[in-house]
């Protein structure tokens, strides 16, 4: 176990070979001493012996992130300043097998960190008209392209078997077009914009009635699109 300031000075051969050792040294150790190593660097690693803890230096090479803590059973991972213990030892509430689906947890950001799930950024939009054969722009925020986009409708008059505030999921409807319609909507995006153009249709698609079953023409006048989006 040994550190190094990782500077290789001038000097005689056999002080060369002594320097570039401990340099060797301080690696393979992962920098390990009672003390932080003195230069740091970005992205450094250091064994923090006086409490056994793994670290690496943040990009700003400002402070020091806990990877890990070594203890009598192995070593625990850390995220983001927190342990994260093994499966084994967690209690049984931090899982999705619970019948009241997450519901408890606050928040949806809390649901999704204790599921794994690696969305760290969502946008959702406002209702907005889905005027026929118009373009909507929606600047999504997410600093890149979203790995999951979610459309959704909200009923705004009751029609079809719909009641006013009714949700369609979009994705999950199944529906159909009639031949040569201009029904539906096209989705693309970048990591700037969603954008989202309505068919040249007063009509959005053809579906069951919710409450009988029977076919219907629902009509974009009728509901308010809205735009979830996940990266």
């Amino acid at each position: 176990m040994a550190q190094h300031d990782y500077n290789i000075e001038d000097q005689n051969g056999f002080d060369f070979l002594v320097d570039l050792n401990n340099a060797l040294s301080a690696i393979v150790t992962n920098n390990a001493g009672s003390f932080e190593p003195n230069p740091t660097f970005a992205h450094m690693l250091w064994f923090d012996k006086n409490n056994d803890l793994m670290k690496v230096r943040n990009e700003a090479n400002s402070a020091w992130v806990i990877v890990a803590k070594k203890d009598a059973s192995g070593w625990t991972p850390y995220r983001q300043g927190t342990a994260l213990g093994t499966a084994s030892v967690q209690p049984d509430d931090r899982y999705a097998h619970r019948d009241n689906n997450l519901s408890d947890l606050g928040s949806a950001a809390t649901a999704r960190a204790n599921l794994g799930v690696v969305f760290s950024k969502e946008y959702q939009s406002t209702g907005q008209p889905m005027i026929m054969a118009g373009l909507l722009t929606l600047a999504h925020g997410l600093s890149a392209d979203p790995k999951l986009i979610r459309l959704y409708a909200i009923a705004t008059v009751a029609a079809h078997g719909f009641s006013i505030g009714d949700k369609l999921d979009l994705a999950a409807t199944v529906n159909t077009f009639p031949s040569g319609s201009s029904m539906g909507l096209t989705v693309t995006f970048d990591s700037t914009n969603i954008y989202i153009r309505n068919g040249n249709s007063a009509y959005l698609w053809q579906i069951p009635n919710k409450s009988t079953g029977t076919l219907e023409t629902l009509q974009r006048a009728d509901f308010d699109l809205y735009v979830e989006a996940y990266a």
